[in-house]
C-alpha cells in the first residue's frame, strides 16, 4: 500500500504541477547529519528527533535565521533558512555546533535521570528551528516535546510543514501550556491532549519547532507510531468511484470492515473525514462540495489501520 501511495502522489504531481500556480519558495535545508529522522513501521515504537539536530544548509548566508521575519509564525516567500535566532552568536555554554550557528545550545545533567543533556536553550519569543523529518507509512502518529523549565505559563508550537512550500500539514502543540518541571535541568515530556496526534500520509516534510514565551529548554521531539495503514486485510477489488466528482463523490463494492473514509489534499492535510455505518449497505456518498477543484486521495480504514486509497479529481 505504501508503494502505491507514492506512486499515486508522484504521478499526480508530475502530471498536474503545470496547472498549479503556487507561491512556492525553495526549502534549502537539509538533515544534520545527511539522513532524515525516519518513523518505525512498528505501532508502538517511536524515534527521537535531538532539538540541537536541526537542518543544515550550504547555502551562503541561509544558514542563519536572521533571514527571518522574527514576527512570522510561517517562514514567509522566499525564505530558506534553517533556525531564527535573535542574539548574536551561541550565548549557550555548549560547544555543539558552536563554530556554524548561532543558536543557543547549552549542557545539562538531567536532574531525574542523571544523564547529560543537549539542548536548545536561551530561547526567545519567535526563535524556531527547521527539521527535514521522513513519515515512513500512512498511519496514526503522536508527537511528545521533551523539555525543562522553572517558569510557569511557558508556550512552544510543533508544526508539521510540506517540504515544497512550507505550509501547515498539522499542528501537533500551539496554545497548550507547557506544566512546570521545577527548574531549567528537571526535562519531562508534554503531549498536547487535543492536537499531539494526527493522521499522516507518508513522505517527507519539515518539522518547525517554535518559541512563543521565553525560557524553556528544549532537548528533544519525540514520535510514536500508533498505527500503520495497510490493506492486507481489505478486498478493495470491486470498489467504484464516480471520478471526476462534481459534488457528491459516490462509492460502491466498500468490503463490509471499512469503517471510515478520510479524504487528503496532496500536502498531505486531512480535508475531510467520515464514518461509515457497518452492515447497512455497500455503497457510501460523501459530501466534498465544499471542497476546492483540484486532485484529492481517498484513504479507505477499518478499525484496526488496514486500508487503501483511491485518487479522485474534484470539479
Amino acid at each position: 500500500m505504501n508503494i502505491k501511495l507514492h506512486k499515486i502522489l508522484f504521478f499526480l504531481i508530475v502530471a498536474f504541477a503545470g496547472f498549479q500556480v503556487v507561491n512556492a519558495q525553495d526549502y534549502l535545508g537539509f538533515p544534520y547529519g545527511g539522513t532524515a529522522p525516519t518513523t518505525s513501521t512498528i505501532p508502538g515504537n517511536s524515534i527521537i528527533i535531538e532539538c540541537e539536530n536541526f537542518d543544515s544548509t550550504d547555502a551562503a548566508g541561509t544558514d542563519n535565521g536572521a533571514n527571518y521575519s522574527d514576527n512570522a509564525s510561517t517562514p514567509p516567500a522566499g525564505v530558506v533558512g534553517t533556525y531564527n535566532d535573535k542574539s548574536a552568536g551561541n550565548i549557550g555554554n555548549s560547544a555543539f555546533r558552536v563554530n556554524n550557528t548561532d543558536a543557543d545550545i547549552s549542557d545539562f545533567t538531567d536532574a531525574v535521570t542523571g544523564m547529560p543533556v543537549t539542548a536548545i536553550s536561551n530561547g526567545q519569543g519567535q526563535e524556531y528551528q527547521m527539521y527535514t523529518v521522513t513519515i515512513a507509512q500512512d498511519g496514526n502518529y503522536t508527537m511528545t516535546l521533551n523539555y525543562a523549565t522553572g517558569g510557569t505559563n511557558k508556550r512552544q508550537q510543533l508544526f508539521l510543514r510540506n517540504i515544497s512550500d512550507l505550509s501547515t500539514v498539522h499542528t501537533f502543540l500551539n496554545t497548550d501550556i507547557l506544566p512546570a518541571t521545577g527548574n531549567s535541568f528537571t526535562f519531562m515530556d508534554f503531549t498536547s491532549p487535543t492536537d499531539g496526534t494526527a493522521d499522516l500520509l507518508a513522505g517527507t516534510y519539515v518539522l518547525q519547532s517554535r518559541v512563543v514565551v521565553n525560557g524553556p529548554n528544549y532537548n528533544h521531539i519525540q514520535i510514536t507510531t500508533n498505527s500503520v495503514l495497510s490493506n492486507d486485510d481489505i478486498d478493495d477489488s470491486s470498489v467504484v468511484l464516480n471520478n471526476p466528482v462534481k459534488d457528491i463523490l459516490t462509492i460502491s463494492g466498500l468490503d463490509a470492515n471499512v469503517e471510515t473514509v478520510a479524504v487528503f489534499d496532496l500536502l498531505g492535510k486531512q480535508v475531510l473525514n467520515e464514518q461509515i455505518q457497518q452492515n447497512t449497505s455497500s455503497s457510501f456518498s460523501l459530501d466534498m462540495n465544499t471542497l476546492d477543484s483540484g486532485l484529492y486521495i481517498v484513504r479507505f480504514q477499518d478499525n484496526e489501520g488496514n486500508g487503501f486509497v483511491r485518487k479522485v479529481i474534484k470539479e
